[in-house]
């Protein structure tokens, strides 16, 4: 998110797009990619605070998922 928002900001003003649509955007990409595997920072980090399985974590996710992906 800290490399690609300035470099593409500039193309998506110059397009006549409005930029509050591009931060949600990309604020809504982010938090999808921060869920899904293999990058899953949040699972991760909710991996060591309880026992349990990875793939139950994901799908535990896998409603948020859903509604962010719609």
């Amino acid at each position: 998110m800290i490399l690609a928002t300035p470099i593409f900001y500039p193309a998506i003003i110059k397009l006549g797009y409005d930029p509050m649509w591009f931060g949600m955007i990309i604020a809504i990409t982010v938090m999808i990619g921060v869920v899904i595997p293999p990058v899953a920072i949040n699972v991760f980090v909710v991996q060591e605070y309880h026992e349990g399985t990875v793939q139950r974590d994901i799908c535990g996710c896998l409603s948020f998922l859903l509604s962010l992906v719609l």
